[in-house]
């Protein structure tokens, strides 16, 4: 028997997370595969391998005809990474198109720091899979804490968002710092489609910049003026973010 596992891992957007499954499974449900929900958010989702084992049983269940997606993020793709490690298979994420050819299955994910897409064909079993995350239609201002402004200091930055009616990111590398892997930006998190993203003490990765393409103005603050972040952004500021920072928060009280 087959079977499509969504594996949903926040409590909090579980409907939403279980709507872009659906529709993105659409193309994979013809053949009467059953379709599972496994919630990773009943274990500690921030450790991963609480999930794996019991997600690595639900699998077996089904003698190896098993396709394992989840909505792209940090968590997801940790947990991806590491069921498939369990079954030496294939993990594939932030796929944004996926297709049946015979026997086997070809997806499209973006590459090369978003510029080309990459087809890829799966046919064994478990197939694992992310889902890239829908754009995150943040309507006004998005403000993005990156190392260079310390994950410590995501707290300053939500509260700062709220009172401008914004929202509050991190990148990959701040949210291990700030131990918060809920509001990640880039390649391991969320796209974002705010008119203005500011960027505060964040390099520019192309895992990062992947995730802010859909932004309207891009400022970036970095101490590093060859920073490649400065490349990507509309408006580009040279100093310590946690002086702007202190700044912002001054003339926005």
């Amino acid at each position: 028997m087959k079977a499509i596992i969504f594996v949903t891992v926040s409590a909090k957007n579980r409907g939403n997370e279980i709507e872009v499954l659906t529709e993105f499974a659409r193309p994979l449900t013809g053949d009467g595969a059953r379709t599972e929900i496994f919630d990773a958010d009943i274990c500690d989702c921030f450790y991963p391998q609480n999930a794996v084992c019991a997600l690595e049983a639900l699998c077996k269940k089904y003698d190896g005809g098993a396709t394992v997606l989840s909505v792209g993020g940090f968590v997801a793709n940790q947990i991806s990474a590491r069921l498939a490690y369990r079954f030496k298979t294939e993990c594939v994420t932030n796929v944004r198109g996926v297709v049946k050819e015979g026997d086997g299955l070809c997806v499209v994910r973006k590459a090369c720091g978003s510029n080309v897409d990459m087809t890829l064909r799966l046919d064994a079993f478990p197939r694992i899979m992310t889902v890239a995350p829908p754009p995150d239609g943040t309507a006004g201002t998005a403000l993005i804490a990156g190392v260079g402004l310390g994950g410590k200091s995501f707290g300053r930055v939500s509260a700062l968002a709220d009172k401008i009616g914004g929202a509050a990111f991190l990148t990959r590398a701040a949210a291990i710092e700030a131990g918060d892997a809920s509001r990640i930006v880039g390649q391991s998190g969320a796209a974002i489609a705010p008119r203005l993203c500011v960027a505060l003490g964040v390099s520019g990765a192309s895992a990062f910049l992947a995730g802010v393409e859909g932004a309207e103005t891009l400022a970036a603050v970095n101490v590093d003026a060859d920073a490649p972040i400065f490349r990507r952004a509309d408006i580009g500021i040279v100093a310590d973010a946690k002086e702007v920072l202190t700044e912002l928060e001054r003339l926005w009280k």
